[in-house]
Parts: C-alpha cells; sequence; structure tokens
C-alpha cells in the first residue's frame, strides 16, 4: 500500500479492482484506506482474490485481526449428561394415565480466551519508540488475547410428568397435562470469555455457571372430531418458569478467592448473564382444521385451517434486591408473543396441490433493560405465502413456492418507541424437483 520501496512510485493500481458502473461504494474493502471515496465507487471480490493469489506482496496481512480471531477462537467445551428415567402407562376403561419421571446430571468444562491489558502491558507500549511493526502487533496482541481460562459447571434436575387422557365420547377427547422441562443454555454462554478494563474497572465475561430455566407445564385441552375430517379444539396452558436467562451489567466483583476470578477485580463492575427471577406464562390456544368434501364438483378437493393462540407474562427479574424489579406488566417478559394467529387454504385435485398460508405476529418484548426505554421489541409481521406443487408421477414431482406474495414482510426492532432496524424483504420464489428412488 503506498510507495513502491524500489520505484518510489504509488502503483497500487486501484482501477484493476473497481466496478465504476455501480457508481455507489462498497463498504467491504479495507486494503486502501488512504484512498478517497469517489476514487474507488466498488470492487470485485474475484479481481481482488485473483491479485491476492498472484502477487501477495501488494497487500499487507492483518495481524491483529488475524491473531485475534485464532486466539479467541480457540475454545474448547465438554458437556455430559448422564440420565435414567421410569415411565408406565395405565389404561382404565375410557381413561389412559401416562406418568413417568427423569433425572439428569449434567457436567460441563469449557477453556476459553481472557482478554484483559495489564498495568505492565500498558507501560510497555506507553514506552515503545517508532513505528509499530508487525512484530510488536503480534506481542500486543497475544499479550492481551493469550490468557486463558478454565470454567467447570454442574446441576441436576428432576423432571417429573403426569398425563390424563378421557373419551367420554367416541369424537371428544380430553387432556390433563403436567409436565417439567429444562431450557439449557446455549454451549457459547458457556464457553468462557472475559474482558477485563482496568481504566473503567469494568468486566464484560460469559457465565460458565449457568443453570438450565426450568418450567412446570400445565395443559388442558378439549379435540372435538367431526366429518368430513374435520376438527376443533380448544386449550388453556400455564407455565410457572424460574431460573430464566438474562443479561445485566452494574454488579460490583467481591472480594475473597471465590468470587469467579481467583480473587481478582475485586470492586470492578460486571456484566454478564444471570439466572434470576421467575414469570408465569398463561394462553389460549385455538385450532380448527377440516377438508371440504361437501363442496360440489371440483370444490371437494378444498382444505381449511386456522388456529390462534393469546398469551398473557408476567415476572421479575430478581436476584437480591440490587437487579429486582417489580413485577411486571403483562407481556413485559422477554421472547413471549402474546398474540400469533395462521389462517390457510389447500387445494387438492388429481396432481395438483395449492397452499395460501397467512401469518400475523404481534409486536412483542425481545430484548429486557431495567431501563424501559432502552428495551427492544421485535416488531409486528405479517405475511402471506403461496406453495404449488404439480404430481408428475409417485416417483416425481416439481414445486414452485413463492414467499411474501404481497411485499408486506418487514422484521426489525424498536428500542423503547424509537425505531432502531428495519428489513423489508421482496417476495422469495422457488422452484424444485422432488424425486423418490
Amino acid at each position: 500500500m503506498g510507495l513502491n520501496a524500489t520505484t518510489g512510485r504509488n502503483d497500487d493500481n486501484l482501477a484493476q479492482f473497481g466496478l465504476i458502473e455501480r457508481g455507489q461504494l462498497d463498504n467491504n474493502y479495507v486494503m486502501f484506506p488512504h484512498v478517497p471515496a469517489p476514487a474507488f465507487p466498488g470492487h470485485t471480490s474475484k479481481l481482488i482474490d485473483a491479485a491476492l493469489e498472484t502477487n501477495p506482496g501488494l497487500f499487507a496481512p492483518e495481524v491483529a485481526a488475524n491473531l485475534i480471531a485464532q486466539l479467541t477462537g480457540n475454545q474448547k467445551f465438554m458437556e455430559k449428561v448422564s440420565a435414567a428415567y421410569l415411565m408406565g402407562n395405565m389404561e382404565l376403561g375410557r381413561l389412559s394415565v401416562l406418568a413417568g419421571v427423569r433425572v439428569e446430571r449434567t457436567e460441563t468444562v469449557g477453556t476459553g480466551a481472557l482478554q484483559v491489558i495489564t498495568p505492565a502491558e500498558r507501560a510497555l507500549r506507553a514506552a515503545f519508540v517508532g513505528t509499530v511493526t508487525n512484530a510488536e502487533t503480534a506481542r500486543r496482541t497475544r499479550a492481551e488475547y493469550g490468557g486463558r481460562q478454565v470454567r467447570v459447571g454442574e446441576y441436576q434436575n428432576v423432571l417429573p410428568g403426569v398425563h390424563f387422557k378421557f373419551s367420554p365420547m367416541p369424537n371428544i377427547v380430553t387432556r390433563l397435562s403436567y409436565a417439567t422441562n429444562v431450557g439449557r443454555p446455549g454451549i457459547g454462554q458457556l464457553i468462557p470469555r472475559t474482558n477485563v478494563n482496568f481504566d473503567t474497572q469494568t468486566i464484560s465475561s460469559s457465565n460458565p455457571s449457568l443453570k438450565p430455566q426450568t418450567a412446570d407445564n400445565f395443559d388442558l385441552a378439549l379435540e372435538y372430531y367431526f366429518e368430513p375430517a374435520g376438527m376443533f379444539s380448544i386449550g388453556l396452558f400455564q407455565k410457572q418458569i424460574k431460573n430464566f436467562i438474562y443479561t445485566s451489567g452494574g454488579v460490583v466483583v467481591s472480594g475473597g478467592a471465590d468470587n469467579g476470578f481467583n480473587g481478582d477485580y475485586a470492586g470492578y463492575a460486571l456484566t454478564t448473564q444471570f439466572n434470576g427471577g421467575s414469570s408465569k406464562v398463561r394462553g389460549l390456544e385455538l385450532n380448527y382444521s377440516q377438508q371440504l368434501r361437501f363442496l360440489p364438483g371440483i370444490f371437494k378437493g378444498l382444505a381449511a385451517y386456522a388456529n390462534y393462540t393469546k398469551m398473557e407474562t408476567e415476572g421479575n427479574y430478581g436476584a437480591g434486591n440490587s437487579i429486582a424489579l417489580a413485577p411486571n406488566p403483562k407481556g413485559k417478559v422477554a421472547g413471549f408473543n402474546p398474540e400469533t394467529s395462521n389462517l390457510g387454504l389447500s387445494y387438492f385435485h388429481s396432481r395438483v396441490t395449492v397452499r395460501l398460508q397467512y401469518n400475523h405476529r404481534t409486536r412483542f418484548l425481545a430484548t429486557y433493560n431495567v431501563n424501559e426505554s432502552q428495551q427492544a421489541y421485535t416488531i409486528r409481521r405479517d405475511t402471506v405465502d403461496l406453495k404449488t406443487l404439480y404430481q408428475f408421477s409417485r416417483r416425481l414431482s416439481v414445486y414452485l413456492d413463492v414467499n411474501n406474495i404481497l411485499q408486506e414482510y418487514e422484521t426489525g426492532t424498536d428500542i423503547g418507541a424509537r425505531a432502531s432496524a428495519r428489513r423489508i424483504l421482496t417476495p422469495g420464489f422457488f422452484f424444485g424437483v422432488n424425486t423418490r428412488l
């Protein structure tokens, strides 16, 4: 980049990578930051890749970025789950009972990067004289990102469940059930990764000691089956969730060898993920489906379905008074959509299948924050999709799907009441061939 040490001229020849007809700046390039934007309106990666392969001396390596990716990407994780279960089923006339219990023990070990600029390293950098070479950049990167840390975690869960099914009439089924389950944290949440800032005395860290989220589920349902080939059901449910996982900052690191950092960083402000609080989710589910065979002629191939789910949530994010919050208004638990619905019409005739589907999802809380004005919401979404299939034979068929045919699919988030991100998608066309051997 810049002047050629042999000729004393700038021979970068940026035009060889240009796509002038694009007329806009491509933000992906980083090789030529000294060139004004109008001189390099765009580029094609094929030309750049070819030049890098034939003449790598034209390019400077990203020493820090490559080394950071290597050091932080060097991670190890092991999760061992030992489990046993006991289950039994009993038939008492029209009543069926299924019950059981499962016991699980989980052990985790994770190794990851520790990012920290120690006072000694900061002094070395301050005392450095001259141009920072690639070798010095590599040394600094290793000093900051080369630390390693190992964390372990373990927990045990007892998961009972019992399910009742009763049919008072041949076309009516009632169900009542209680079950427990767990939602394990992701591997990325358990692998240790810590960033320490000595100037601001803050720490950002993963939490390998996270426990799973647990839930007690209660369900009551009534199903009615009717001719021709139809079904209507109504269900009520309640979920009591404990120890759900969320991110919070400002927690002060305590002193002592068992503070999670081998006794270091006492008094620093920690941002990490926690288990804490509880929530209750209550809901109603309606479902209808039917093949409309009573219609005349070719309309006998029509079928319809519809479903609707309504949920109310309330809870608190609590792990002591430091991050406690009074019970939230309904709908304030992150990740729960208060209202969803689907509507569809299908047509089957001879070799042709056509499906028209509508999906509705309301606005809901995506990310919790103690400051309500900083809470992030996923915006409302409505989509209409069309799916078609033609069966040439028992072994061969082709399909054409059109997603978002009305181009109303908008995704994004709001922070408080302010738009944060928006993405509008044009219709998507999918064509394929299916074969059975």
